[in-house]
């Protein structure tokens, strides 16, 4: 509980919650989504100007980020690599977006950007690495546990539907998917973790359950499968019997057929879950001709699709975005490689595979999504903020030399 009164760890957590809420779908406006957390009885009338305001998330995730950014490095944090290409890369996906008749949009991914460079940073002393630690972890674990509230609160009043898909807070079921797919892997780690309060180890492990509950509820056969690859990472890291996964799914996939036998309008999503039917091949096609029509610079950000990360940035910056997007992927996974290596239940290597799992569970969506690929990506702050987990804890225990043995 102390964390929660760290003024660094309610920014991680606000911010990382924020960017989830910007892809709020357009049948929920701001108003009713405010209301449903401050009156879950019902919606209730607010303020014009609270609406409004809360309409602007683009300018309070600039304004986060900045404060963030300027409070690491006014503590002397240093850049790390990871952080510095994916802000080249942002930088870049935004000026493709220059020649639009609106130059704003370009102009807000530019300065995102510059402000991902700036919260890209570890400590250099090894005595406030470990305090920096975990208050990163307590910043995810407030973004996580908010979200699925909020989610929660929604899908219980039958808001956030996308043809019987449940979206919530993004934009897509498919994205809301790979939001709890990685929260839910990374909450039920947290509550096996010996070192936490027995009280905190029980609310992660219901929000774990409630997360899996949502992905099932969204319909997205990719989110799944990234679910199934961190589960399996977990069981294996862990030494987890594999029988306590599959009792754990097959429990949360009873509770959403409850759900279908409740509402009779609503045909089994699991059986889209389990469905053959291939869309994404025609985007692939798509995206990789936008890409063959300007092979060097990309043919803008409109030409990019959903369905893939790696062609989403080539089509859109060409070979000059698309390497340095190649080289933050790369460079991450190098990162996520020291953490996955550990089979531990406690201590340095337990941290150390949470941060893996979340970067490898990130990298795994950019095959099956390209949500990475945005002005203000969730994912890459994910991304960026495991990474600095992961130098963090190595400096701390005094093991870069694992690092730079990669």
């Amino acid at each position: 509980m102390r964390l929660l009164k760290d003024p660094f760890t309610l920014l991680v957590g606000v911010l990382l919650l924020i960017m989830a809420a910007r892809y709020n779908p357009a049948q929920l406006t701001p108003a009713q989504l405010l209301a449903v957390i401050s009156d879950p009885s019902g919606f209730s009338p607010l303020p014009g100007w609270l609406s409004a305001l809360t309409a602007r998330s683009a300018y309070a995730i600039i304004a986060l980020l900045g404060v963030l950014g300027l409070y690491m490095m006014l503590h002397g944090w240093r850049a790390h690599r990871v952080g510095v290409l994916y802000a080249i890369f942002i930088v870049i996906f935004g000026l493709r977006d220059i020649e639009l008749s609106d130059p704003t949009a370009s102009i807000v991914a530019v300065l995102v950007g510059a402000l991902f460079f700036a919260i890209g940073r570890v400590p250099d002393d090894a005595a406030d690495c470990a305090a920096f630690e975990q208050r990163l972890i307590g910043g995810f674990m407030l973004y996580c546990s908010l979200m699925t509230v909020v989610n929660v609160l929604l899908i219980a009043h039958g808001v956030g539907f996308l043809q019987h898909r449940f979206e919530g807070l993004a934009f897509h079921p498919n994205a809301l998917g790979q939001m709890v797919a990685i929260t839910g892997v990374a909450m039920l780690a947290l509550a096996v973790d010996e070192a936490r309060a027995r009280a905190v180890r029980l609310w992660c492990f219901a929000v774990s359950i409630a997360d899996l509950y949502l992905l099932l509820s969204s319909g997205s056969r990719g989110a799944l499968l990234v679910y199934a690859f961190g589960m399996a990472l977990f069981a294996y890291q862990m030494k987890l019997s594999p029988r306590l996964i599959v009792a754990g799914i097959c429990v949360a996939a009873g509770l959403d057929w409850v759900r279908d036998l409740l509402d009779s309008s609503n045909p089994d999503i699991l059986l889209r879950l389990v469905s053959t039917n291939n869309d994404r091949t025609g985007a692939f096609l798509r995206m990789w001709d936008a890409f063959l029509d300007s092979p060097v610079i990309g043919s803008g950000v409109d030409a990019g699709a959903s369905e893939n990360a790696f062609l989403k940035a080539l089509a859109a910056t060409g070979v000059v975005g698309g390497s340095v997007f190649v080289a933050f992927v790369y460079t991450s996974l190098r990162h996520a490689m020291v953490g996955l290596r550990e089979r531990v239940r406690r201590g340095s290597g337990f941290r150390l595979a949470l941060f893996g799992r979340v970067i490898a569970g990130i990298a795994l969506s950019m095959v099956v999504d390209g949500y990475t690929v945005e002005r203000a990506s969730l994912s890459g702050a994910l991304v960026l903020l495991a990474v600095s987990g992961i130098i963090a804890e190595l400096r701390a225990s005094g093991r870069m030399d694992l690092l730079r043995a990669r």
